[in-house]
């Protein structure tokens, strides 16, 4: 029971977080989370922000769709890496939004 609140009250941290930068939290599940990002103006911030998140070692793979302005992000999903994994691309996408 614990588990599912603090996975609920993390994923609306990250939704409020997300929110300051326009973006929108599409879908999430262990290990992917997809974001919509509707409005990135400068391609070389997102370069440069996929790069950084592509460099992180818990992190999978990041692909953007700029058709549809979404970013799929697969990372490792074991209990003991998931949240330090989320703080770190939120943190990333602070520093490029």
């Amino acid at each position: 029971m614990l588990t599912g609140l603090k996975e609920f009250l993390t994923k609306k941290r990250i939704e409020s977080t997300l929110k300051q930068y326009n973006i929108k939290l599409v879908h999430t599940s262990p290990g992917r989370i997809r974001l919509r990002i509707n409005d990135w103006e400068n391609k070389k911030k997102l370069k440069h922000l996929i790069h950084d998140m592509d460099s992180d070692c818990d992190i999978h793979s990041v692909h953007f769709t700029p058709e549809t302005g979404s970013l799929l992000i697969f990372y490792n999903h074991s209990k003991a890496t998931e949240e330090q994994t989320q703080e770190r691309w939120l943190e990333a996408l602070k520093k490029y939004s």
